[in-house]
């Protein structure tokens, strides 16, 4: 699982650096590889410098601009996700470099849980416990306190659980853990979205 999503990011990422080679080579024809070994589409957390922006230097000025413009500093988060998609996967392709991607069973916090037992008039209905952090040997999921013993008790539940990657939150922010689908449905679209927006600015 970890070398296939580790192969699905490493492609997502190469395609912004084709892209970028793609648009140089329309716009100067003579480029080549020896030429500028340096060119490539950038992902920066923050404001980049002299020296960064070094890295589309041979595009024209409006895909210059669009390429900062569709930064994760420059841009607001929209998927609702607490860091921009554009930095997640780049994050991930760095780590990818140098490890493998960890990936971990975890349980979804959306359950369904039922109990049914003769409660007295006064006795509290049981608290419940779901654990929802990486599933390894022998993890206690599920967990149903009552007030007193209840032999007759049946517990019925439903329970999904999905594989889930961790990121590292742009280098900066600590960690986190997505579903790997949803994760990479929402770095396609981010993907296709920065194609559309860089593109749409070529002569």
């Amino acid at each position: 699982w970890s070398l296939m999503f580790a192969d699905f990011i490493h492609n997502l990422r190469c395609v912004l650096d084709h892209m970028v080679w793609a648009i140089a080579v329309y716009e100067d024809p003579t480029l080549t590889y020896a030429a500028d070994r340096g060119l490539m589409f950038p992902i920066w957390i923050s404001t980049p410098n002299a020296n960064d922006r070094k890295r589309i230097k041979r595009l024209s000025l409006r895909v210059r601009q669009a390429v900062e413009y569709m930064q994760p500093h420059s841009r607001t988060i929209t998927t609702g996700h607490a860091v921009h998609s554009l930095a997640i996967l780049g994050d991930l392709d760095n780590t990818n470099k140098h490890k493998l991607l960890k990936l971990a069973m975890s349980a979804v916090a959306q359950t369904t849980l039922k109990v049914s037992a003769n409660f007295g008039p006064q006795e509290k209905h049981p608290q419940q416990y779901v654990y929802t952090g990486e599933i390894k040997g022998n993890t206690e999921i599920l967990r149903v306190f009552f007030e007193r013993a209840h032999p007759e008790a049946q517990i019925t539940f439903d329970l999904a659980l999905i594989i889930a990657i961790v990121h590292e939150k742009a280098n900066a922010l600590g960690r986190d853990r997505d579903d790997y689908s949803t994760l990479g449905d929402i770095l396609v679209a981010e993907v296709l979205s920065v194609i559309g927006a860089v593109c749409a600015c070529v002569a």
